[in-house]
């Protein structure tokens, strides 16, 4: 079940006006199709255009993957919507010119939403229904998807032209073809957004070292001090306060402003240190976008990820490896530290890297979708670095709970004029 790749012949090609350009709804393609085929007996040509989105499932019933193991293979199948555009009928057409090479050109208009056919399925959740008004269901951007492992997963949303040549309008089989798949961006916004459903944790954090203390606050521990320090903690004074940390729940693709993330002052709740206007820094800021794949196939055979299935996107701030302290000892504070507009953290399609059984590698991030057997998710993770008087504190949101976050694509028309 691959996806359509592109597919040129020195009989057939089709030629794009604007190549590498991303459509939306709405959109002509454009272009022409090239035929070089003047001793060959046709009477047809067409160009056809459709949207699809498909899914395969391979079960691995042995341990092992190789010619002799046994699999259970299961598909997906739900079309988008299909149509075509004729460029030559013999029955009707003038004659083509007797040179070697013809050329047709050609316009087809993407639609607005699905009118598609395929497979039915149960409903669900993550998924778009089979049944009713599909009028109401918006197109998805493309997307890719591959996860090998004890089951084999493909899935993908993809959009493409595929130019026939055939013996005559009724043929079921062309004599030959190409295609030309064209990538496709569902539409957003018309404008950047200003909502990021901002969401607040607060954490308490306690620091406990003798460096709180002035005498202590410079040189080097005796053996005594390091084993109160390490094993005597109740006796060692502490600084315990409250940490929020305040991040999106919604995030767009190439927003014009940094991600904002910020972390207000940290707030004393406790102190027995002889060192009360001891302050914190930031050390470190790591952020972490987790998508969710689901797919499934026919009802009959249905299967769909776990939870937390997917790829894990980096969002780095600066050059790979770049850390930058927030603020500086004995700098001004504020009451507001903007780490996202400080470190310039941003999310483009391209500006996030994939990681995966650790090993890292580049995927475009998909704005979130869902249809009917395929829907992507995403999650936020966050974890932030701090020093204290010497001592390092990490403060995160990694529990087994991933915090929905909406992924939206970049506002306005993917080709501005």
């Amino acid at each position: 079940m691959p996806p359509a790749g592109i597919k040129q012949t020195q009989n057939l090609q089709i030629k794009l006006d604007n190549l590498g350009r991303i459509y939306s709804a709405g959109d002509y393609v454009t272009g022409t199709v090239i035929l070089n085929a003047q001793r060959l007996p046709f009477g047809f040509v067409r160009i056809v255009i459709f949207g699809r989105c498909k899914t395969k499932i391979t079960r691995y019933t042995s341990s092992t993957k190789d010619r002799m193991s046994r699999s259970d293979v299961y598909r997906g199948r739900r079309a988008l919507f299909e149509f075509s555009q004729p460029l030559y009928d013999d029955k009707i057409s003038s004659p083509l010119p007797g040179g070697a090479v013809n050329t047709f050109p050609f316009a087809l208009q993407i639609p607005f939403h699905p009118s598609g056919y395929g497979d039915h399925y149960k409903v669900g959740p993550e998924f778009l229904p089979t049944d009713g008004d599909m009028t109401r269901h918006m197109l998805p951007s493309s997307f890719y998807y591959y996860k090998d492992g004890s089951s084999n997963t493909q899935a993908f949303v993809e959009y493409a032209l595929v130019a026939e040549v055939l013996k005559d309008k009724s043929a079921s089989k062309s004599i030959f073809d190409a295609s030309m798949p064209f990538p496709f961006l569902a539409p957003t916004t018309l404008t950047p957004i200003s909502d990021f459903r901002i969401k607040s944790d607060a954490n308490l954090v306690t620091i406990r070292t003798l460096r709180l203390l002035a005498e202590h606050a410079e040189g080097k521990f005796t053996a005594g001090q390091k084993f109160k320090n390490v094993f005597k903690t109740s006796s060692v004074p502490g600084y315990v306060f409250t940490l929020r940390v305040n991040y999106p729940t919604v995030i767009q693709l190439n927003h014009p402003a940094p991600v904002p993330f910020r972390r207000p002052s940290p707030k004393s709740a406790s102190q027995n240190s002889s060192s009360p206007s001891e302050q914190c820094t930031h050390s470190a800021l790591r952020v972490h976008i987790k998508s969710n794949t689901e797919d499934r196939v026919q009802d009959k055979y249905y299967w769909s990820f776990p939870t937390f299935g997917g790829d894990d996107f980096i969002l780095r701030a600066g050059p790979p490896g770049y850390s930058e302290p927030g603020e500086k000892p004995g700098a001004p504070r504020s009451e507001v530290l903007d780490l996202g507009n400080m470190l310039d953290i941003r999310l483009t399609p391209m500006y996030a890297h994939a990681q995966q059984s650790k090993s890292v590698f580049v995927r475009p991030m998909v704005p979130t979708f869902a249809t009917y057997n395929i829907a992507l998710s995403y999650g936020i993770r966050w974890k932030v670095e701090l020093e204290c008087a010497g001592k390092k504190e990490i403060v995160d949101n990694h529990d087994m709970y991933v915090e929905p976050c909406l992924v939206l694509g970049p506002a306005g028309p993917p080709n501005p004029v």
